[in-house]
């Protein structure tokens, strides 16, 4: 069983650590103004030659054909069909002109540039210009080879990649294929999770790798691994770069799962986890760096009062206050208790009826998930605690984050 746990995880953690390094290489070509369309080919065609090298040596392949061979019930079947429609939805989707203004405003003229001069584009006047832009680096090799579709596609690989992630999740506790493909199938329904799968979006690549740092950091001390470890501080480190909110959940969340479990007390607080933090922060600092470099403040357009922006962009600071205006949301207790309650019913710009971003269907359905997987595992179990916590957050918390 862990041995075919750990040809699951392989499958998806190599192609995140792929993608994570295929970044920063083109991120410092496209700084030096050297990213062409002949390196992105050689460079995506390379790691594609290694991965499928790396799958037929270490033959998990055939765990698929065992799995084909495997009876299903009757409920996994529907649930794996369920699941498999709603993919085939969003590839129809996907595959079709994009619609979404961030992506024709903002993302898809900076591609535009990209692919033209070969350097990360710099426009004060289009503020989202000047943020850390990793998923746009992501949506290069997409976008060289098929235009806006293929930059979507990138957007729906990783799609698939939460599905099968939260699979994973439910599994490691339960070893119940029922309920982690339940978990699976409420998270790829969400309504936002799937609208932003057909789009060349940052929500669903910050959901994929924040889970996917989380997952491992259980695993690693699971396991003892302080190799996980580091791989778990990349992809948080590099979900840390792509939106500004992204490194207070994953901050909040590892306190939480500290405090909570003596198993990862007594594993993480080692000198090794200096290795890990550094990791972290290196994955997480080039766009930190090139975004202080340009406005003169590393969290722009934030923070705006704690650094020295640049005059030229201080009246940004506007824009924040009218987005919360609009939204009525404050940092107070208050609002962040009710946020659950207000993501899934309360999130319209235009009004205040009920038409949530997350659908009541998350609300209704995930107390009958944690009963049911409490019912799998022993309560004197030592995981427990961190599995009502994940899947909590897996299923609220992190979906919040998207919008």
């Amino acid at each position: 069983r862990r041995q075919r746990q750990m040809c699951i995880r392989d499958r998806w953690l190599g192609l995140l650590i792929s993608s994570v390094i295929i970044h920063h290489v083109f991120f410092l070509l496209a700084l030096y103004g050297t990213l062409t369309v002949s390196l992105v080919y050689t460079l995506n065609i390379g790691v594609a030659v290694l991965g499928a090298a790396r799958l037929i040596q270490s033959k998990s392949w055939k765990s698929v054909l065992t799995f084909r061979r495997s009876q299903l019930s009757a409920t996994d079947s529907i649930l794996i069909f369920s699941i498999l429609l709603i993919v085939l939805c969003a590839f129809t989707a996907a595959s079709s002109p994009q619609t979404l203004v961030d992506g024709l405003v903002y993302r898809f003229p900076y591609l535009e540039h990209l692919a033209k001069f070969g350097e990360l584009p710099f426009h004060q006047y289009l503020w989202a210009w000047l943020i850390p832009n990793p998923t746009i680096i992501q949506f290069v090799s997409g976008y060289y080879a098929f235009g806006e579709v293929g930059a979507a596609w990138t957007v729906l690989l990783l799609f698939m990649v939460l599905g099968k992630l939260c699979y994973d999740f439910c599994f490691m506790f339960t070893s119940n294929n029922s309920y982690s493909l339940l978990a699976a199938l409420l998270v790829l329904s969400c309504p936002i999770i799937w609208l932003f799968s057909t789009a060349a979006y940052n929500d669903i690549p910050i959901v994929v790798y924040s889970l996917a740092g989380l997952f491992l950091v259980l695993v690693a001390a699971r396991e003892k691994s302080y190799s996980l470890l580091c791989t778990a501080a990349l992809l948080m480190g590099f979900a840390g770069s792509i939106k500004l909110n992204a490194p207070i959940f994953l901050l909040i969340t590892l306190a939480l799962l500290i405090l909570v479990s003596e198993k990862i007390r007594q594993f993480i607080f080692r000198p090794q986890l200096t290795a890990a933090i550094a990791i972290g922060l290196l994955a997480m600092a080039p766009w930190y760096i090139w975004v202080y470099l340009q406005t003169g403040n590393p969290f722009f357009p934030f923070l705006q009062q704690s650094f020295t922006t640049l005059p030229e962009f201080s009246t940004f600071s506007a824009y924040s206050a009218a987005a919360i205006k609009t939204y009525g949301f404050t940092i107070s207790l208050s609002s962040i208790l009710e946020l659950p309650w207000s993501m899934s019913f309360n999130t319209s710009r235009f009004g205040g009826y009920l038409d949530g971003t997350l659908g009541p269907a998350l609300i209704i359905a995930t107390p009958l998930l944690l009963l049911g997987i409490g019912r799998r595992v022993s309560f004197s179990c030592k995981w427990q605690p961190e599995l009502s916590l994940l899947l909590a957050l897996s299923l609220s918390s992190v979906l919040a984050l998207v919008a």
